[in-house]
């Protein structure tokens, strides 16, 4: 058997009707007239039909835009969703004319594929309309697929990813759009960096520039500036205080603070000595940068009061203190003005400060007042060259300048913490009430109004631990030049905005649905 059908000539070659076939001489049966007119009125239908469908469209991406704004929108997902509602609402008034029921159940994917649908067909008319689109689309190879949409080619072809990864839709980079569809996608990538959030824009659209355009978008996220953002710039130093370079003796103008706990060993009558807690008082010269040590059991006004007795014992009443305001200090502070009001006291002081003149007009006629004198210049002459002018070397009058608008009242600013290892994530969120200057008129502190505790306070920070949230506040209110009263002229009352804004969308809602029709 398998043999022969090797020498069979119809087995390899079919038989003499099928290799002798000719379409061409084959004479074909003509149709009647009714299948004629019934075809070509079917061709008709079917190309008006098309166009009907691709005008209908066209006046549809044209009057979304008047309907709804792109503008008032924030997100993306939103814009879709009421865009959407807005296309069924259309349809259920076609539904209801027809007779047919009404679509009430909730957004499905398809009708948000649409309204996305119909957005890009809007936005892409400015890609359409720009002079530079002959040359963009040699570039990028734009085209066109079934549905309008435009789109770049690559040379992904061949790579197993899906349709819109292969050529993604261009969008351009100034429209509004184009700045929420960043926001969602960094939004969806945990607020990442730019180039995460590139290559998620990049999986279903194209921009050009597009990390520009992200990173100026990612930028003002107010969550990554929360944990990421820089501070105010810091301004050029002021003229150090005269209490840091005066050439008055040690201690003349002193600082003062706390340190600690220590943990140090009490001696008892028993064998066995017992830890207990201990404060260091640190007091500073603002001048030399002298340093005087202090140890004390508490942090009470007495004990504090007592520490300062052995200060000035030692180094002499100081001039004037300085102090971070702790309820310690401002405590003492109360209680020494208080005693020096008594009559006692200042009665002492009047007789001390004439003992003090007596010695002093007579201070030239002894020697060793001389030689302590001469003594104290050397060493006043000695600090200004050693101390004194090497200051410059810490002080660095050149600011970095760093891309963030000045501090204003009425700015949304996060607010450091006091500790050092207090996270970024529980700072304070506060609003700038009013701005401290400096003698040269630089702003270099802020009152910030805080909520803390159920109520609102005010603090007094500088402003390197101010951090901007790019919220600033613009005030539209107007000051009267004068204090008269306006005149009160009854007037009929106008049709409030959202009335007129409303008959005009239900006007052009109306259009839409005849146009679609």
């Amino acid at each position: 058997m398998a043999t022969n059908l090797l020498k069979n000539d119809e087995w390899w070659n079919g038989p003499d009707w099928v290799r002798n076939y000719n379409p061409r001489q084959e004479e074909l049966s003509k149709p009647t007239n009714e299948v004629l007119l019934e075809a070509k009125a079917f061709k008709i239908r079917e190309v008006q039909s098309t166009r009907v469908h691709v005008s209908a469209i066209d006046e549809a991406v044209g009057n979304i835009s008047k309907v709804i704004t792109c503008e008032d929108y924030s997100s993306v997902s939103r814009l879709y969703s009421v865009t959407a509602y807005v296309l069924r609402f259309i349809e259920n008034l076609k539904r209801k004319r027809q007779g047919t029921s009404l679509v009430k159940e909730c957004l499905t994917a398809e009708e948000l594929g649409r309204a996305e649908y119909y957005w890009l067909l809007f936005i892409q008319r400015d890609v359409r309309s720009d002079s530079n689109y002959v040359e963009k689309k040699n570039r990028l190879g734009l085209f066109e697929d079934t549905k309008g949409i435009i789109r770049c080619k690559g040379r992904l072809a061949n790579a197993e990813i899906s349709y819109e990864e292969k050529y993604p839709a261009i969008i351009p980079r100034k429209h509004h759009f184009t700045t929420i569809t960043i926001r969602d996608c960094h939004s969806r990538v945990g607020h990442n960096g730019v180039r995460e959030t590139l290559a998620e824009v990049r999986s279903r659209f194209w921009i050009e520039r597009g990390r520009q355009v992200v990173r100026n978008v990612i930028t003002k996220c107010v969550v990554c500036r929360h944990f990421e953002g820089r501070s105010y710039p810091d301004v050029i130093p002021s003229p150090l205080p005269f209490s840091r370079v005066s050439c008055d003796p040690a201690f003349t103008y002193v600082g003062v603070d706390f340190a600690g706990p220590l943990y140090v060993k009490v001696a008892s009558n028993s064998k066995e000595s017992t830890l207990a807690k201990a404060y260091l008082t640190l007091f500073t010269c603002a001048s030399s940068r002298a340093v005087h040590l202090d140890l004390v059991p508490e942090l009470s006004t007495q004990a504090f009061l007592r520490c300062f007795r052995r200060l000035m014992v030692r180094r002499g009443i100081p001039k004037e203190m300085i102090s971070d305001n702790a309820l310690t200090f401002k405590a003492a502070s109360r209680q020494i003005a208080r005693l020096l009001k008594e009559p006692e006291i200042q009665k002492f002081l009047g007789i001390t400060r004439r003992i003090d003149d007596t010695e002093n007009q007579h201070q030239s006629l002894n020697r060793r007042a001389r030689y302590l004198s001469t003594i104290i210049d050397k060493i006043c002459l000695r600090w200004r060259k050693d101390y004194l002018l090497a200051l410059r070397e810490n002080h660095n009058l050149s600011v970095k300048k760093k891309s963030i608008a000045p501090i204003a009242i009425g700015d949304m600013v996060i607010v450091q913490g006091e500790g050092i290892k207090i996270p970024r994530s529980i700072w304070k969120l506060g609003r700038v009430e009013s701005l401290r200057k400096s003698n040269n008129g630089r702003v270099r502190g802020a009152v910030v109004k805080i909520a803390k505790e159920d109520e609102l306070r005010c603090y007094d920070r500088p402003i390197k631990k101010l951090y901007p949230l790019e919220v600033n506040y613009e005030s539209n209110e107007t000051e009267s030049t004068t204090d008269q009263e306006p005149e009160i002229v009854p007037v009929r009352r106008s049709t409030r905005t959202a009335a007129v804004v409303g008959n005009h969308r239900r006007q052009l809602i109306d259009q839409w649905i005849n146009e679609m029709d």
